[in-house]
């Protein structure tokens, strides 16, 4: 089941790829769409490679994207991805928060960085992610995934021998 679920991040990565989205972030100079258009097939290539479960060599190539262009928002996502198929939350988590220090309007990173911090045991941060994930696609089928995950809001206490709020 994780699997699938960090093979459609993947997935719609390379569909924004293909469709001129968030592969290098927001540019406007026409050199760097001549410079997307060149990472594109290298994002292709390491999403193959993920779902064929050759994560190392995926992780190598998303981070050759990086070393061509450290703002590929795409190479990001897909890097964190990588890591969170082999349990690394924590690099999972850095690198989809570096993706959206690029592009906070990627639902794709804020519904992965929600589910690594919900691993790492991060359920309040997570639940912000979900919130801004909700926001962003407010009809993607993994919001009822991570609210599984994250089980009910936690809700003041409220009993009569509660201690007051401290003033």
């Amino acid at each position: 089941m994780k699997r699938a679920l960090y093979l459609a991040i993947i997935v719609a990565v390379i569909a924004c790829a293909f469709a001129g989205g968030f592969v290098l972030g927001r540019r406007s100079k026409p050199a760097a769409q001549s410079e997307a258009g060149d990472l594109v097939l290298p994002l292709y290539q390491a999403a193959t490679l993920i779902m064929e479960g050759n994560l190392v060599k995926a992780r190598e190539l998303y981070k050759k994207v990086l070393a061509r262009d450290p703002k590929s928002v795409g190479a990001l996502v897909g890097l964190g991805s990588t890591y969170g198929l082999q349990s690394d939350y924590t690099n999972a988590a850095a690198a989809f928060e570096k993706a959206l220090s690029l592009d906070d309007q990627n639902a794709a990173a804020h519904w992965a960085l929600a589910k690594a911090q919900i691993y790492l045991g991060e359920k309040e941060r997570a639940r912000a992610h979900l919130e801004r994930f909700k926001q962003l696609d407010p009809t993607s089928s993994r919001i009822a995934d991570l609210e599984n995950m994250l089980g009910p809001s936690p809700q003041p206490d409220a009993s009569p021998n509660a201690a007051p709020p401290h003033r």
